[in-house]
């Protein structure tokens, strides 16, 4: 079984898309509807955790947040309320910072792409495994020889992502 089969990639690419359409469309939601003291409490809040921020503490954050990826369906459950947290965010300092929501999701999906792709691969997988499985047609032959080759490059882009982050930020 090869790894990147066209399903696989099918299911990569529209998890791409769909994480890039749900956090604009629930950051342009939060936009609409925050509050100047949400938006004030949310910067200061984020000004903060700036300054104690590390490679480290991204990369054990974001790997603590989507992990739970692996689990099909349950796991798109979970990263769902994960995923709505943070573009709720997006939506709020994109007020703060008086630009729209398209244009500072826009910009971070360039700057994060290596972390937005690693949750792409992730929820991808357990997207692939599930129909797989649905079609009783090789999900555990997936798990037993693939799956690992999907968590291990996840990991390594988050990493990366991580680092690319701190750059950014620092």
């Amino acid at each position: 079984m090869a790894y990147f089969t066209k399903g696989f990639t099918v299911s990569v690419m529209f998890s791409f898309i769909l994480l890039v359409s749900a956090l604009y469309l629930w950051a342009n939601q939060t936009y609409l509807t925050a509050t100047p003291e949400q938006v004030n409490e949310t910067l200061q809040e984020i000004e903060a955790q700036r300054k104690e921020i590390t490679v480290a503490s991204v990369f054990l954050n974001n790997l603590f947040v989507s992990w739970f990826l692996v689990v099909p369906i349950i796991g798109l459950m979970l990263f769902a309320f994960v995923w709505y947290n943070t573009a709720c965010v997006i939506g709020v300092l994109a007020q703060a910072y008086d630009i729209s929501p398209a244009t500072y999701v826009f910009s971070l999906t360039i700057l994060a792409f290596l972390e937005i792709f690693a949750y792409s691969l992730l929820l991808g997988e357990s997207l692939y495994i599930t129909f797989l499985g649905l079609l009783k047609s090789g999900a555990k032959e997936r798990v037993k020889t693939q799956s690992w080759k999907t968590f291990l490059l996840y990991i390594l882009l988050l990493f990366f992502g991580a680092l690319t982050e701190m750059i950014y930020i620092g």
